[in-house]
């Protein structure tokens, strides 16, 4: 699934998911992905059968909700003010998208489909480009109204069978893409896109047929050639997988993720100039985008060394958005390495106030706000770190070390004040 990198985060109580399954694969997961990819593969004809199961199950349900929303009456187009005509809208959002001004072709598009609600392809590019910028909230909202535009498109269903996978639901993403070609079995975004949900699930044989489908009714089709390329990468097979992304950018060239998907597979073969020379491709026509510069922080940290760059990019990052969580806490990781904990600390508690969910998070928060002589501040957070890690060992006995050296330190400093009162009283 991947772009795909933490975006914004609720207030606490509301959280969610603090990283986007989709960029923690950048540079640091993948070599761990890629070893449970080949346990699944080996182990796929017990899988399998489970996995199936559960998308027939869930084809059926989409089926009768479909059936439902096809019953319901549906509510005539409002009439469009003189001032506004939705064509304008829709070639100003075509133009924004020719020079990769993506931010303004989503807002065009927004006011396009707002007039023209019983149009699934205005709502379908406009989900499209809500998910493939990271807005995926959003970008699930604009799937659910192109069903409701017109619920016998299969468009609707195959935009909405991205949106459920981006959004780490790659079963009910399936049962989507299945409707839609229920509807229109020649629709090769559906194939791509449940191609993309088959891999996410470990269903690499399926994924394989799906995306080699896709290709075969559209060849100049980009999702089609980028979710090959991620099925491609998934199973071990980098160089064909950069292939198909490099043929992907070349039909959309104004899609930064595209390029983030290229730079990964080249850094993961060692060609780490033509990596990085990617990167910064995608930081000049992704330059709204904290996922760029945070895929370029790893980068420079991990394949370069320079850590320095590394956490200028991670700046650039919060910058742009305050709550990332993943760029504040590989920020505030290296400043702890470069033993600056009064920023480390400011960082990572900012992190956990996000709504950070990895509890190696509240680790770190807890280690720099005792280095400051935080305790205080420190401990609620090794508390609720220590409920995250539940069922990790290990972690819970760092997070509880990380406590005992609170005490420790509350109780010197109870000490200090003592003796202190003692010398004031000889005086």
């Amino acid at each position: 699934m991947y772009l795909r990198t933490p975006k914004r985060y609720t207030k606490r109580g509301l959280r969610r998911r603090w990283l986007s399954l989709r960029y923690l694969w950048l540079y640091i997961v993948t070599p761990l992905a890629v070893l449970g990819a080949d346990w699944i593969w080996e182990h796929q004809d017990v899988l399998r059968p489970n996995l199936v199961a559960a998308v027939d199950a869930l084809v059926e349900v989409v089926t009768a909700s479909a059936q439902a929303t096809e019953s319901e009456e549906v509510e005539p187009t409002p009439v469009a003010a003189a001032s506004e005509d939705p064509a304008v809208y829709l070639a100003q959002a075509d133009g924004a998208l020719a020079r990769g001004a993506l931010n303004d072709a989503i807002e065009n598009y927004r006011r396009a489909a707002s007039l023209l609600p019983n149009e699934p392809e205005v709502h379908y590019r406009l989900a499209h480009l809500l998910l493939i910028t990271n807005r995926l909230e959003e970008g699930m909202e604009a799937a659910d109204s192109a069903i409701l535009a017109n619920p016998e498109s299969a468009i609707g269903y195959a935009i909405k069978a991205m949106a459920m996978d981006w959004n780490g639901q790659p079963e009910e993403a399936v049962a989507y893409a299945l409707r839609a070609l229920e509807l229109d079995p020649n629709f090769a975004s559906a194939y791509s896109f449940m191609a993309e949900a088959y891999a996410d699930m470990g269903l690499y044989d399926e994924a394989r047929e799906a995306a080699e489908q896709a290709l075969a009714l559209d060849f100049n089709n980009t999702d089609a050639h980028r979710n090959y390329g991620y099925v491609l990468e998934l199973t071990g097979y980098y160089e064909e997988a950069a292939q198909q992304y490099e043929q992907a950018i070349r039909l959309s060239p104004m899609y930064p993720y595209l390029y983030l998907s290229l730079a990964r597979t080249y850094l993961v073969l060692g060609r780490i100039d033509d990596g990085m020379d990617v990167l910064l491709q995608a930081a000049q026509i992704g330059q709204t985008m904290p996922e760029v510069y945070l895929a370029l922080g790893n980068a420079y940290v991990r394949y370069l060394g320079d850590f320095e760059s590394g956490i200028d990019y991670f700046y650039q990052c919060i910058e742009l958005d305050p709550d990332q969580v993943y760029c504040l806490y590989r920020l505030g990781g290296l400043l702890l390495n470069r033993q600056d904990y009064t920023e480390a600390a400011r960082v990572l508690k900012r992190a956990v106030d996000a709504g950070a969910d990895d509890p190696e998070v509240h680790y770190l928060a807890a280690v720099a706000l005792t280095l400051i002589g935080r305790c205080d501040q420190a401990v609620p957070i090794i508390q609720e770190g220590l409920v995250l890690a539940e069922d990790d060992a290990e972690l819970r006995v760092r997070l509880r070390e990380a406590l005992s050296d609170c005490q420790d330190v509350n109780l010197d400093v109870g000490r200090e004040g003592e003796t202190a009162t003692d010398e004031g009283g000889e005086r």
